[in-house]
């Protein structure tokens, strides 16, 4: 794991260029849509109470890809909806997952900076379920708590959770809302360093479903590219802004 840590580090330079970018679309505001924003160190203060001081989880299921031993992170999407027209599409699912490994493995089209590195990360949608059963990794539930409040985020949450031990938890929702900012909230993740990582019962990603996945019909153009789903699944492999 150590070198996969290394890798991580390593990473960074390229990682948080995708900060920049989205921060950089943030700043678009166009007729449709407001500024909106990570959600990470807020998440962080406000579930500060909550988190359990822990190593970081492991994800090793390990593989060799072409005699390179990468790690492999089995993932659960959850994707919480409140109508047909908040639901979004299992291509727009597999398309994120599509964005993760390119953009963390280094060879996506818009992967062109020279301090780039492969991270020796990949993602899957998982295969098989906690009991063993064939999935394809996708659960799709319908209900009133697709509009996730930050204060109360385990409403949402609770509807589905897979063992964060042994799966990256995404739920994909309606919207993300805090009093203070309403309707602005792309998504956020917790930072394992500081929660204890799958302990912790809130672990995982939660994301717009208008930014989920690269060319998503559901969403505004200027963030259809999957990269804010990369730059808060950074925060769950701890990386700071």
């Amino acid at each position: 794991m150590r070198s996969y840590i290394k890798s991580l580090i390593s990473f960074i330079s390229m990682l948080f260029l995708f900060p920049v970018w989205i921060y950089s679309q943030n700043s678009i505001t166009d007729t449709n849509f407001e500024k909106r924003i990570c959600y990470t160190s807020r998440m962080t203060m406000i579930n500060a109470h909550d988190f359990i001081n822990n190593n970081v989880k492991e994800k090793n299921a390990i593989t060799t890809n072409n005699g390179l031993e990468v790690l492999v992170i089995p993932v659960v999407v959850h994707v919480i909806y409140d109508s047909n027209d908040h639901k979004i599409s299992e291509s727009s699912v597999i398309s994120q997952i599509t964005v993760f490994n390119e953009d963390f493995g280094n060879y996506g089209p818009l992967d062109n900076d020279p301090r780039a590195v492969d991270t020796r990360i990949r993602f899957c949608l998982a295969k098989k379920d906690p009991a063993g059963n064939t999935t394809n990794g996708i659960d799709w539930i319908q209900s009133t708590f697709s509009d996730l409040d930050v204060h109360n985020e385990m409403l949402t949450k609770n509807l589905s959770r897979w063992n964060q031990q042994r799966y990256f938890n995404i739920w994909i929702v309606h919207s993300i809302s805090d009093n203070s900012t309403p309707g602005t909230i792309q998504g956020y993740s917790y930072l394992p360093s500081q929660t204890g990582g799958g302990i912790f019962s809130g672990d995982g990603l939660a994301l717009v479903y208008k930014f989920t996945g690269r060319y998503n019909p559901l969403s505004p153009l200027s963030y259809n590219l999957g990269r804010t789903g990369v730059h808060e699944t950074g925060h769950y492999l701890d990386l700071l802004h």
